[in-house]
């Protein structure tokens, strides 16, 4: 029998009906917020996505955007996507450099200098969607030419969530969030810079809105928020997020699929998915899963509060006892 990771939403889109009312209203899927406290730019700040997040008759589909049409991009299915939010490495470079395609024109547009990619906010171990930045920074670096000066920065998250957030309520979220990100060691970096904030999903723009606020404050002259699927219209049942999470990756063998892979990119998803697992089943994946996964699993217990919260006390103890073996071993 499969390991089935923990089971996190499974409520219906019951305000919906299960159908998707909402609809594009622009050519681009874009939303825009004037900042009066601009300096240059254009005082707006956008949203950009690569695809629509629907649900037809109980099925989520991503539609792609209009945007999804140009060159270098590439249009996000659930399947992939989901794989993408478990450490699919060769999907997170594609969305990058179909995010790069998006911003492309906007970057021109704007022309100011200079320009800095930045993801959702974290502390040691980082989200699916920091795996985006690395390839739309090369990309949109390659595109713009040598003399457009394009860096990457950190926003750090200054404590972790307690349960995963994608399962979350919009209250719980906004508890999450609030106060949680610190933009201050940023703050030469973006100070009148355009400031392109990528994620992969937004579903309440709770975590949008924070990070623009913070960017904004910091002195960024204009923010742009890229993501690779647009759920906003779903936002009355958050925890859609966590079911598309898991169309493609159900149980733990998945994980470990997609871990055995030259291109797997951990993150906090995944590590916070196997340290919710009982003793009796990490015992089961310290015996079949790749070393370098398991010594990167062992340093994230030791080393990133996201260890903290109680309910992943079990397995996060599983693995400092399994760290120690693993050091004792002679090199």
């Amino acid at each position: 029998m499969p390991r089935h990771l923990p089971a996190t939403a499974t409520r219906g889109d019951r305000r919906r009906g299960g159908r998707d009312r909402c609809r594009l209203q622009l050519s681009v899927q874009r939303r825009a917020r004037r900042d009066p406290r601009s300096a240059g730019g254009d005082g707006v700040s956008r949203r950009y996505a690569l695809s629509r997040l629907e649900r037809r008759r109980q099925e989520l589909r991503l539609v792609p955007s209009p945007s999804a049409s140009l060159p270098g991009s590439t249009p996000p299915d659930v399947a992939t996507y989901s794989r993408f939010k478990h450490g699919d490495g060769a999907t997170a470079r594609l969305y990058g450099e179909s995010l790069a395609a998006l911003a492309l024109a906007r970057v021109r547009r704007l022309g100011l200098l200079p320009v800095v990619v930045t993801g959702s906010g974290f502390d040691v171990v980082p989200p699916a969607a920091h795996s985006l930045v690395a390839p739309f920074t090369e990309t949109l670096r390659a595109k713009l030419g040598p003399d457009t000066p394009v860096t990457a920065a950190k926003i750090v998250r200054t404590r972790p969530s307690e349960s995963d957030y994608a399962a979350m309520d919009a209250t719980a979220r906004r508890t999450a969030i609030s106060g949680a990100l610190d933009v201050s060691a940023l703050a030469d970096t973006v100070r009148g810079a355009h400031v392109i904030a990528l994620d992969d999903v937004i579903v309440t723009g709770l975590h949008e809105h924070a990070a623009d606020q913070a960017l904004r404050d910091a002195g960024a002259a204009a923010v742009d928020h890229l993501y690779v699927v647009d759920a906003h219209c779903q936002r009355h049942t958050p925890w859609v997020e966590s079911e598309l999470n898991q169309v493609a990756v159900r149980t733990v063998e998945d994980v470990l699929a997609l871990a055995a892979r030259t291109d797997f990119v951990p993150n906090s998803r995944v590590a916070r998915l196997v340290f919710a697992l009982s003793q009796a089943e990490l015992v089961a994946v310290a015996a079949t899963a790749p070393e370098s996964f398991l010594i990167w699993l062992t340093d994230v217990a030791a080393t990133d509060p996201l260890a903290a919260p109680p309910r992943y006390a079990d397995g996060v103890l599983v693995l400092r006892e399994l760290r120690s073996a693993l050091l004792s071993l002679p090199r």
